[in-house]
């Protein structure tokens, strides 16, 4: 696992993340339980330092963009963005450029999502 370039989804560890949300939401689970199922799913990765917030900023990420955002979610992608809590970064060359690419999701997360996508118009995984 790694990252490849310092947007949301250039990352293996997001893009997990990004495909069992949209899995979930394909599947039919509501918002709640898809979230739920999601932090189920990937509990390892939530335990480590480096890959939480990954997982986090990705799950705002395609949330907002499908049109579903969980508050847990936003909160605590804002609070990482807040807080400069990306380990994977800290200490890197492209911290600066990464810390960028932050402010603008965390800008977006402050604005209302769009309209929720139908079901067949999701996105693919780290889309």
């Amino acid at each position: 696992m790694g990252a490849m370039g310092v947007g949301i989804f250039d990352d293996d560890v997001a893009c997990d993340a990004c495909a069992a949300m949209l899995d979930h939401f394909r599947a039919g689970l509501s918002l709640k339980a898809a979230t739920d199922a999601v932090l189920e799913d990937l509990a390892d990765f939530l335990d480590d330092e480096e890959d939480a917030p990954v997982v986090v900023l990705a799950l705002a990420s395609v949330q907002w963009e499908t049109g579903r955002l969980d508050e847990r979610i936003k909160t605590r992608a804002l609070k990482i963005i807040a807080d400069g809590v990306d380990f994977r970064w800290q200490d890197s060359e492209f911290m600066e450029q990464r810390r960028a690419v932050l402010a603008e999701l965390g800008a977006k997360l402050n604005t209302p999502p769009p309209p929720a996508l139908p079901l067949d118009k999701l996105p693919d995984a780290g889309a």
